[in-house]
């Protein structure tokens, strides 16, 4: 059958209401309305000593969206040292983390990558820290031609390079052999070191991620003309400052 259009007279009012129209419009009517009567139960029924930190950090936009409030009442030369002291700790727990990447990698005989490898040092082995020296003093100049650490040392070959536990020769003849531990129990023992340097690893790569989005908002907060050049591979702008002569 064929449905009633809008009479000539009331064609300024637009298309005649169907039915399914009107379905359509009454659910969308008490939808809003059932929603409305939940928030109005919701509201009689709040605690009133009830307390968010949200309620005072964040706000609501025109969107509706809840944006955290930036305390910018802190000075630059405050927020400067801020950066400097968090910037300070992640480089911190950046070397603890390298120090113990290098001494599991060590027990499970993995060699540290080259990315992982901080920047060379005159005197320092790959960890920053000072190498160990032994100088041994002699009295003539052909002594150092005939001299043996090992015998000087009064170990065995294998242990010279050592700079701890580095029994002496009567040490390892009287000390007793111990057992090997169950083939089970060692591959257990691996299983877990290489669990725990797999997490370190990601952990170290996350500080040095963080350590450089720290300097880079540091830089960012310091003196000079600077302009933004592009954005980096997490997002991040990239500045260029305006070259100035040095007086």
């Amino acid at each position: 059958h064929k449905e009633r259009s809008q009479p000539a007279g009331r064609q300024r009012l637009g298309l005649l209401e169907k039915h399914k129209d009107y379905v359509q419009r009454a659910r969308n009517f008490h939808r809003k309305e059932d929603r409305l009567k939940a928030l109005m139960e919701k509201v009689r029924n709040r605690n009133e000593d009830e307390f968010y930190h949200k309620m005072i950090n964040s706000r609501t936009d025109n969107k509706g969206v809840h944006r955290s409030v930036q305390d910018n009442n802190l000075s630059l030369d405050v927020r400067k040292l801020a950066k400097h002291q968090d910037a300070n700790y992640l480089a911190l727990k950046k070397t603890a983390e390298m120090k113990k990447i290098k001494r599991l990698r060590d027990e499970v005989h993995i060699p540290l990558s080259d990315e992982m490898l901080p920047e060379p040092r005159s005197s320092r082995d790959i960890t920053g820290a000072k190498k160990s020296r032994h100088t041994v003093f002699v009295d003539t100049e052909e002594e150092p031609k005939s001299f043996s650490a090992h015998e000087y040392l009064d170990t065995a070959p294998e242990l010279v390079s050592r700079t701890y536990n580095r029994p002496r020769l009567d040490t390892l003849r009287s000390a007793r052999v111990a057992q090997p531990p169950p083939k089970k129990k060692v591959e257990s023992a691996v299983t877990s070191k290489v669990r725990e340097l797999e997490q370190r690893t990601t952990r170290h790569a996350a500080l040095t991620q963080a350590l450089e989005e720290k300097q880079r908002q540091k830089n960012a907060m310091g003196k000079g003309r600077k302009r933004k050049m592009a954005t980096n591979k997490l997002g991040k702008a990239v500045f260029r400052w305006k070259k100035q002569r040095l007086t």
